[in-house]
C-alpha cells in the first residue's frame, strides 16, 4: 500500500517515511507477512515494527486526505475506503500475531 503525503510533515510520528530508520538487509529480505514474531530475534522485532508503522502510515495518510478540502484530495472516497479496510486487515494480522507469539512463548498470558 502506498500512503499519500502532501502535507508538510511537521513533525508528526516522525516525519515522513523516508525518516524511517534503515534496516539491515537482512531484515528487508524476511517476508512480512507472518503468523508469528520471534521475540528473542532482535532483527525480527524491528520488522514487525517496520511494518506496523507502515501500516499506520498508511492509514494516517488516507485519512489526512479525507480530511482536506475536495478539490485538494488526491483519493477517491472508495479509494480511501479500500487503503483503509486493506490496512485494518493486515494491522488486525500483525498484531494477532504478536500476541500468538506472547502466548507460546510463555512471556505473557492473556487478559
Amino acid at each position: 500500500m502506498t500512503a499519500v503525503h502532501h502535507a508538510p510533515a511537521s513533525g508528526k510520528r516522525g516525519g515522513t517515511p523516508s525518516a524511517r530508520p534503515a534496516l539491515s538487509p537482512a531484515v528487508e529480505a524476511k517476508p512480512a507477512r507472518r503468523d508469528a514474531v520471534h521475540w528473542n530475534d532482535p532483527a525480527d522485532i524491528k520488522l514487525w515494527i517496520f511494518v506496523l508503522r507502515g501500516e499506520i502510515d498508511d492509514v494516517i495518510a488516507a485519512c489526512e486526505d479525507a480530511t482536506r478540502p475536495q478539490a485538494d484530495r488526491v483519493l477517491s472516497r472508495a479509494e480511501t475506503r479500500r487503503r483503509l479496510l486493506a490496512a485494518e486487515t493486515q494491522l488486525a494480522r500483525l498484531l494477532d500475531a504478536g500476541e500468538r507469539s506472547l502466548g507460546a512463548s510463555g512471556a505473557a498470558d492473556a487478559p
